[in-house]
C-alpha cells in the first residue's frame, strides 16, 4: 500500500494484458516502472526477423529482461551524445536509414530542450519534429512504439509534457495521417516513498482522466503517460502543413508533493508515508523558494491518528511573514488561492504542533502552483 492506500501487486493491465511492472532498481521509481514492459511486450510482437531501431538509449539498461526473450531480434541504438557500445551518435533529424519498427522510451520530449547534452532549448515543438521523423524512418508497413509524459502541457524547460492539444498537431500540423496514429494512457495511482524500493500502482486510463495532469505531482516525473504507436501508411511521408493557433504552456509545480521535495521532515516515516508527531513544534517545514508576484493554487490533504492542535502555515522569508494560515485538529483537505502582491523569498510550508499529545500523521498530496 502506497501514500494514497491503493494496494500494490506486482503487475499491472496494460491492453487486456498482465505484464509485471519492471523489477531492476535502474529509475524503476519513475514511469520506467510500466515503459520498459510495454516496450518489451511490443518487441515481441516485432519478432527477430525484423529491422529494429530504439531512438534513446535506454533498453540497455535492462538487459536482463530483454535476454528472457529470446524471440526478440537484435536491436539498433541511436543516441546523439550517450557514449556506448554500438551505440550510434548521430542527431535523429540528421539520421536517414529506414526500419520495421522502432521503439523510444521517455526520450523524444528531451529533444530540442535543454537537458542530456543539450544546452538550448526554445523550440517548444521539436518533439513533434522527432516523431514525425520517427515516422518517416518507418519502411512501410513498419510500426513505431513511443512513450511520452502526458497531462496538462508543460514546458518544464528539460523536457515537454504532452497534452491531447498538443499530440492533435501531429496530424494537424506534421501531416501524419490520422489512420495511421493510436494511442494508449496510463495513470500512476499511488506509490510508496522509497526511490529504492518504490512500489507502485499504475492503470490503463482515458486520455480525458489526464487532462489536470502534472509532471512531478503528487509523484517524482511523469504521473501520466502516453503510449503513441505509429503504423506506417504504405508510400507516405508526413510533411509539416499549417500552422494551428499557439498553445499555452504551463509551468513547473512550483511545491509538488511533501514527501519527494527537501523538505525538513521528521524521521522515520513508513513506506505509506505515516509519521508520528508527538511533541510541540515543528513537524515540517521547507522547502524554501522563490515565488514571484503571482496567483497560487495551494492544495494540501493532511491525513491525522489521534489527537493534535496544529497550524498550517505559508510563510516567506525564513518564517518572518506570515502569508497564508489554517488552524487544524482532524484529518483535512484544503484548496486555496494564495495572492502574492510582490516577489516572495524563501517561502515554505510549515505544520506546527501546539500541545503535547501523540498523533500520526500523512501527507498523501501537497501541491502549490501558478494559475
Amino acid at each position: 500500500m502506497g501514500i494514497i492506500g491503493h494496494d500494490t501487486l506486482p503487475f499491472f493491465i496494460y491492453q487486456n494484458k498482465q505484464l509485471t511492472y519492471n523489477p531492476i532498481h535502474f529509475q524503476n521509481f519513475s514511469e520506467r516502472a510500466v515503459e520498459v514492459p510495454i516496450a518489451i511486450d511490443f518487441l515481441k510482437r516485432i519478432g527477430k526477423e525484423k529491422r529494429i531501431l530504439e531512438v534513446g538509449n535506454v533498453l540497455s539498461n535492462y538487459a536482463p529482461l530483454l535476454s528472457q526473450h529470446p524471440e526478440i531480434g537484435e536491436i539498433d541504438v541511436l543516441d546523439k551524445f550517450e557514449k556506448g557500445p554500438g551505440i550510434m551518435n548521430v542527431d535523429l533529424m540528421d539520421f536517414n536509414e529506414k526500419y520495421d519498427a522502432i521503439v523510444s522510451i521517455s526520450t523524444v520530449e528531451h529533444i530540442g530542450q535543454n537537458a542530456y547534452g543539450e544546452h538550448s532549448s526554445g523550440d517548444r515543438e521539436a518533439p513533434l519534429k522527432a516523431i514525425l521523423k520517427i515516422y518517416n524512418l518507418l519502411y512501410p508497413g513498419g510500426k513505431a512504439l513511443i512513450t511520452v509524459p502526458f497531462g496538462k502541457l508543460m514546458d518544464m524547460g528539460w523536457l515537454i509534457q504532452f497534452s491531447s492539444e498538443y499530440v492533435a498537431l501531429l496530424v494537424d500540423k506534421y501531416g501524419i495521417p490520422r489512420e495511421a496514429l493510436s494511442m494508449s494512457f496510463l495513470k500512476k495511482l499511488d506509490a510508496d516513498t522509497s526511490v529504492t524500493i518504490c512500489q507502485q500502482v499504475w492503470i490503463q486510463c482515458e486520455e480525458r482522466e489526464l487532462e489536470n495532469t502534472y509532471f512531478q505531482s503528487p509523484f517524482p516525473f511523469a504521473n501520466g503517460i502516453a503510449v503513441i504507436e505509429l503504423d506506417k501508411v504504405a508510400e507516405t511521408r508526413a510533411v509539416i502543413q499549417g500552422r494551428p493557433e499557439p498553445l499555452h504552456y504551463r509551468s513547473p509545480v512550483n511545491i509538488p508533493n511533501y514527501y519527494y521535495t527537501p523538505f525538513y521532515k521528521l524521521f522515520p516515516y513508513d513506506l505509506n508515508g505515516w509519521f508520528v508527531v508527538d511533541q510541540p513544534g515543528l513537524a515540517f517545514y521547507g522547502p524554501f523558494i522563490n515565488l514571484p508576484r503571482q496567483v497560487y493554487r495551494f492544495e494540501v490533504c493532511i491525513e491525522m491518528k489521534g489527537e493534535g492542535e496544529f497550524t498550517l502555515y505559508i510563510m516567506s522569508d525564513s518564517g518572518k511573514k506570515v502569508l497564508w494560515e489554517r488552524r487544524l485538529s482532524k484529518s483535512s483537505v484544503i484548496r486555496d488561492l494564495i495572492y502574492l502582491n510582490h516577489e516572495e523569498k524563501n517561502v515554505e510550508v510549515r505544520l506546527h504542533k501546539h500541545d503535547p499529545t501523540s498523533c500520526t500523521i500523512r501527507i498523501p498530496n501537497m501541491f502549490l502552483s501558478q494559475l
